[in-house]
């Protein structure tokens, strides 16, 4: 019988669930930590943390009421890096609503109550060696 205390080991899986990895879909990121804390309406969750390895496509709501939930991140890391690029930082704090929805006696269905804060720090990649793209230089 195993450790209770030991963590699972996460294996990397693809980043959309095909053969795309994370550097795949942000060439310009040359790395990232990622501390995820899903927020319940009355539990508590220990937080989960990412890097540009084992980052998944999706974070899922572990409301067992919540169908179709959890947070989709390419859209929001495609966000939050532009923005962080625009102001030239390179830590970040976001919130996000879970997308799924859960049945309830009142009504067919309300969307979940579950939130995600993300808190991390990203480091992008400085010039086309290392993206492999050529940078486009503003005119001064």
């Amino acid at each position: 019988m195993s450790d209770s205390s030991e963590k699972p080991v996460r294996v990397a899986k693809p980043f959309f669930g095909g053969a795309t990895s994370f550097q795949d879909v942000f060439p310009n990121v040359a790395s990232i930590r990622l501390t995820v804390r899903e927020i319940g309406t009355d539990q508590k969750f220990e937080p989960e943390e990412y890097t540009e390895g084992d980052m998944p496509a999706g974070i899922h709501c572990r409301n067992p009421r919540c169908w179709l939930g959890g947070l989709r991140l390419k859209p929001f890391l495609k966000k939050i890096f532009a923005d962080l690029q625009k102001q030239g930082k390179t830590a970040f704090e976001k919130s996000a609503l879970c997308c799924g929805h859960e049945e309830a006696k009142t009504k067919p269905y309300r969307r979940c109550l579950h939130s995600f804060t993300l808190k991390g720090s990203v480091e992008f990649k400085k010039d086309k060696r290392e993206t492999g793209k050529i940078a486009v230089q503003p005119k001064a």
